[in-house]
């Protein structure tokens, strides 16, 4: 919107005048365009298209920064991996629309358990990654936990009308003072932890402890 005040009355603006101020309006509108298809670009370049959070790429690039950040500072961090379980079943037995709602029913469930400066986004497929910045390993815990207990307790419309049990999810959770000193180190923590959990029985939170050995069949061969 441009608003003119003319000091010499009614009329006092020539042709040439307004002419000019037409284009000045045209090049304002046109810029403003530009930078609205710009911010839409990135948007689409950095978030996913499903659950609008952060995608692979554009997550891992804000958590190695926050990470590395943390590391100067010296504060605490975690990482949580997060899985649906039993996804495939779920997709074959109710249908891939249905798959969808479960995705953005997590999203959404993670987002309002989280710090609008904690960064959330979708790993792949039913895979989600949380880093909470200034948490430390009950913290986190105790993040995990809520997000857990929400879709555990959840249940959305399946085709027919009826209300069915969301899908649960597992959850491996690791800090950097139990975790490592990078992303990757830190990512691979929560990883095993969360397939630990998988082993475990599913539905359920696990810490990463470096100081337990592993067992064999708990590494990264689960089902989903």
């Amino acid at each position: 919107l441009l608003m003119l005040h003319s000091k010499g009355g009614p009329g006092a603006l020539r042709a040439q005048d307004i002419d000019f101020l037409r284009a000045l309006a045209d090049l304002a509108s046109l810029a403003i365009h530009h930078a609205r298809l710009f911010e839409s670009t990135r948007d689409a370049a950095c978030l996913d298209g499903l659950t609008g959070l952060l995608n692979h790429g554009a997550f891992t690039t804000a958590a190695e920064e926050r990470i590395a950040q943390t590391l100067k500072e010296g504060h605490p961090l975690s990482i949580l991996m997060l899985d649906a379980d039993h996804f495939k079943v779920c997709n074959d037995t109710h249908g891939h629309p249905f798959g969808d709602k479960v995705l953005v029913a997590l999203a959404r469930t993670l987002k309002a358990q989280v710090r609008p400066t904690d960064l959330v986004g979708r790993w792949g497929g039913e895979e989600f990654v949380v880093v909470l910045p200034e948490a430390d390993m009950e913290m986190a815990f105790g993040v995990a936990e809520r997000v857990r207990r929400a879709m555990s307790s959840m249940r959305l419309p399946a085709p027919g009308g009826l209300k069915v049990p969301a899908p649960t999810v597992s959850i491996g959770v690791a800090s950097l003072e139990a975790g490592g000193k990078g992303f990757a180190e830190l990512l691979q923590a929560s990883d095993t932890a969360l397939y630990c959990a998988k082993r475990a029985g599913r539905n359920r939170t696990l810490r990463f402890d470096p100081t337990k050995p592993i067992p064999e069949e708990s590494l990264p061969e689960a089902e989903s």
